[in-house]
């Protein structure tokens, strides 16, 4: 079945246990937004309307350090650099500056199946990029933040 037939033009939620464990981790924080290479834009948008020191909480996988994640995290930071107001570059810490760096190296050279393990589970099950650009129009600028 598509998704629109299950879902019924009703929203959805889906998330992963890695996903879950990092959003009650983060309980405690005002804002929560989440956040994929789809929608950096519209993420980026909100934190700079925000005007407030940000966390960038990547989720990894199977509890371990994943490479698209910092990946996703290094295009908000560069997002975040290129759309704030005048003069008003954001304060990076090492690891932020770290991911900046990682983004400005070609995608496809870093995320792939020989260098990101999640990678090579979602081409196993089937998973490919059309969906992924499909999804991603759907949601590229529909922020709500959970507050």
């Amino acid at each position: 079945l598509l998704a629109k037939e299950i879902f019924n033009k009703e929203h959805a939620v889906i998330t992963t246990t890695n996903g879950t464990r990092a959003l009650f981790n983060t309980l405690s924080a005002e804002y929560i937004f989440i956040g994929a290479l789809r929608n950096i834009r519209a993420l980026s948008a909100c934190i700079i309307r925000l005007n407030r020191p940000a966390v960038i909480v990547c989720a990894g996988t199977n509890s371990q350090f994943s490479i698209e994640d910092f990946y996703a995290s290094g295009i908000l930071v560069k997002s975040l650099i290129q759309n704030s107001p005048g003069n008003n570059r954001p304060a990076l810490t090492d690891i932020s500056n770290l991911s900046l760096f990682t983004a400005e190296i070609d995608k496809d050279t870093l995320v792939n199946g020989k260098t990101c393990k999640h990678y090579r589970h979602l081409v196993e099950i089937g998973f490919k990029r059309s969906e992924e650009r499909r999804v991603g129009k759907e949601c590229r600028y529909r922020w709500s933040p959970y507050h």
